[in-house]
């Protein structure tokens, strides 16, 4: 995880250095990609290495959320970038409109996504551990709810 943070932080300061880049289209999108990655990747490895019982029950929960809602949000965005580069092969033009009304609801749902799964149960306990700040390895929650909206961005 960490080398992968340091691998999207070096995409991300290209991406910010370079002014032909950082202002199109696809240099936006890969900056967004960017900082969801670092954001997620870091969250997630924070909760890997920190004990879960040295976190508050609230922290607990708004860490996986905010790490899920990430590394959701960072895979329908490259199922983004992957949609405007098919629509430029058949000469569609993208205006800022098209961009905004496809592109609020993807964020909205991957935000819903990540607190709907944060508040649910599976039997009597909720989907996240009880006893970690990440999907239970005892059950197939993970399989539903991280790898399902990953296959459905693809």
């Amino acid at each position: 995880l960490l080398i992968a943070i340091l691998s999207m932080f070096i995409v991300l300061m290209v991406y910010l250095m370079c002014s032909e880049m950082r202002n199109s289209f696809y240099g936006v999108a890969i900056k967004a990609y960017a900082i969801c990655m670092i954001m997620g990747y870091a969250l997630l490895a924070y909760l890997t290495l920190h004990n879960p019982a040295n976190l508050s029950n609230a922290a607990c929960r708004i860490l996986r959320n905010l790490a899920l809602m990430n590394l959701v949000l960072s895979f329908y965005i490259l199922s983004f970038i992957a949609f405007k580069l098919y629509l430029s092969f058949y000469g569609v033009v993208f205006t800022k409109l098209m961009f905004w009304l496809i592109f609020t609801p993807i964020v909205l749902v991957a935000v819903g996504w990540s607190f709907f799964v944060g508040f649910s149960y599976y039997g009597s306990r909720l989907i996240f551990g009880g006893d970690t700040c990440w999907f239970d390895p005892r059950n197939w929650s993970v399989m539903i709810y991280f790898y399902a909206p990953v296959f459905v961005a693809c």
